[in-house]
């Protein structure tokens, strides 16, 4: 069901830069990476060098409610084909959602939010990227959303966000890109800058969340934007544009337009810089490498959260500080050392499943025999009781055993994104697999912990 004309169809024409283009006419060709739930294909379109140069993904599409995410990405695309930076490579999937985007919803058919599917790779949409960007190992990804301005959490204080786009990074702790923090406040500080020139706002992404607590982003590995920075070490960019709403005065750029500028200043910024970014990929991992698994929001000595914000009953908009607990800074509350590798039992083939489509590798099989390996036992309910002085109390202990290794698959941590095997895996992580019942991972008082630590 469905092709590429359809789906050119349904996202409309595209216009570059210098006048009107159809996708068909554009340099460059479509690569169908896989299928959607009601077999519509996935359509990457790649442009600009061939060489091996700087790689750039954009993502577009994950909710089907946005439309303004594929129109952006389809623009862009455009007008990167009608005058491409040298140096530079670009693959657009600008539909990730094509049921959801013929529906109108912004899950898929199986009512999955992809964008929450990063772990599990539950959809054939997300595992069909994941394949992709396992494949083609981009430099930088840029994930493009839009952002519902008028929300209730903000209303009861009279305002909403006038913010044309909205820019935040990866945020978990444990991930290791590369990309140093300074070179994110660059890249941020040159989109405000482009944004402001073109007359549109940009800030970083803020959510308010009860009780009263004002944040950015998330922490977990659910999305996209964390768990391609955490499984492919890749720099990841979220780009959220204001979603059009009856409320608003006639005074915004449309969305797709103020998008199109976010993206093109990124990927210049990404182009200019292109020899350091090729290099700036973060070495192997090593053993025993130290890795955060539980973390909380907290206050860093900054005031209140200062931004514009625009009135909900007359239009203005000023500068303000919002209502709540600003918590901008995360701190990390426990830590694990990674063992040599993960063995997980032959019998926990859900768990095994999901390993499989997150694309890590298995070490060789050595045939019969023991290892040595440390096992877990849980000896209490996580998060019970705290020990003085501490955030966060541990609920195991380990013993030393030896395991049968015909019985089990290793997951070496030393491969690229193995970090992601210690926030999976470990049982005290807060962003682990035992969260998802499905997989057979329970933490049961007095009882052992199915995946061993090879040492």
């Amino acid at each position: 069901m469905g092709n590429e004309s359809e789906l050119l169809n349904r996202a409309g024409p595209t216009r570059g830069a210098r006048g009107g283009c159809s996708l068909q006419a554009l340099p460059g060709g479509s690569e169908t990476i896989g299928y959607s739930v009601e077999g519509r294909p996935l359509l990457v379109r790649h442009c600009g060098d061939d060489g091996e140069r700087l790689r750039l993904f954009i993502l577009a599409g994950q909710h089907g409610d946005e439309s303004d995410a594929p129109k952006a990405a389809l623009e862009y695309l455009a007008e990167f084909a009608s005058n491409p930076p040298k140096g530079v490579r670009l693959a657009v999937l600008w539909d990730a959602n094509p049921d959801g985007s013929a529906a109108g919803t912004r899950r898929n058919a199986r009512d999955i939010d992809l964008n929450r599917d990063h772990v599990l790779l539950s959809a054939p949409e997300t595992r069909a990227v994941h394949l992709f960007v396992n494949r083609w190992r981009p430099n930088l990804i840029v994930d493009v959303h839009t952002y519902r301005p008028w929300r209730p959490e903000l209303l009861q204080h009279g305002m909403v966000f006038p913010q044309d786009v909205m820019i935040d990074f990866p945020t978990n702790p444990a991930i290791r890109t590369g990309w140093t923090p300074a070179a994110r406040n660059r890249l941020f500080a040159r989109l405000k800058q482009r944004m402001a020139e073109a007359s549109l706002r940009c800030d970083r992404y803020t959510l308010v969340r009860a009780p009263g607590i004002v944040r950015h982003s998330t922490l977990d590995i659910l999305d996209a934007r964390n768990m391609f920075a955490l499984r492919y070490e890749t720099p990841t960019v979220l780009l959220e544009g204001r979603r059009s709403s009856r409320e608003d005065p006639r005074i915004f750029t449309a969305p797709h337009r103020a998008l199109v500028k976010s993206i093109d200043a990124v990927v210049e910024w990404a182009s200019r810089r292109r020899q350091q970014m090729r290099r700036e990929r973060p070495g192997p991992p090593q053993y025993y490498d130290t890795v955060p698994i539980q973390c909380r929001y907290i206050h860093s000595n900054s005031p209140a959260r200062y931004m514009e914000m625009q009135s909900a009953s007359f239009g203005d908009i000023q500068v303000v500080g919002i209502p709540g607990e600003y918590l901008p800074s995360i701190k990390t509350v426990r830590t694990v050392r990674t063992p040599r590798a993960y063995a997980v039992p032959r019998t926990a083939a859900k768990l095994l499943q999901v390993l499989a489509r997150q694309n890590l590798e298995r070490a060789p099989s050595s045939g019969p025999g023991r290892i040595q390996a440390e096992f877990y036992r849980i000896w209490c309910e996580a998060g019970t009781e705290l020990s003085e002085g501490s955030d966060v109390a541990p609920f195991t202990t380990t013993e030393r055993k030896s395991l049968d290794a015909a019985k089990y698959v290793l997951f070496p941590t030393s491969q690229v994104g193995g970090r992601a095997l210690t926030l999976l895996l470990e049982p005290e992580s807060q962003f682990g697999a035992h969260r998802f019942p499905g997989l057979g991972l329970p933490l049961e008082q007095a009882s052992f912990y199915p995946v061993a630590r090879v040492v």
